[in-house]
């Protein structure tokens, strides 16, 4: 690729300290070969207005997972192995802070960043929607 900026991903972009070598998988998803540094990322990931609130809407059990937590939206973390806590949106009770990325952040070889946009406002859309019962196409199905 050869540049300081990797092309926009699903509205993502990571902006990286020196031209990196990279290329396409075939899905169209990118690949840079490390070690490399991410100077930032676009959206910018951080906390929400001080004035975002959610619902927290409950399922047909009466119960959620959604807390009304400002502390990070659009969050990246590099993921080392399959787990329940995540870093990127703290209104999910899974979020750990710790697992947050910060930049500008080191990557060695074999390392992979994901980086997030986080919803605007909940609840959202299943993917699965065309597929599903009506009372089930949205994520707080009641």
């Amino acid at each position: 690729m050869g540049g300081l900026e990797a092309r926009p991903q699903y509205g993502i972009t990571w902006t990286f300290e020196r031209p990196v070598e990279a290329g396409q998988f075939v899905n169209g998803d990118w690949w840079v070969v490390g070690p490399v540094t991410v100077k930032s990322v676009a959206p910018a990931p951080g906390p929400a207005a001080a004035d975002a609130h959610i619902e927290t809407p409950k399922n047909r059990w009466g119960d959620t997972s959604l807390t009304s937590d400002n502390r990070m939206r659009n969050g990246s973390m590099i993921v080392l192995a399959p787990g329940y806590k995540q870093g990127y949106d703290s209104r999910s009770q899974s979020y750990d802070p710790a697992l947050s990325v910060t930049f500008p952040c080191a990557l060695a070889p074999g390392r992979a960043q994901i980086s997030t946009i986080s919803n605007p406002a909940l609840p959202v859309e299943n993917f699965p929607s065309r597929i599903m019962w009506a009372s089930e196409r949205r994520a707080n199905a009641s």
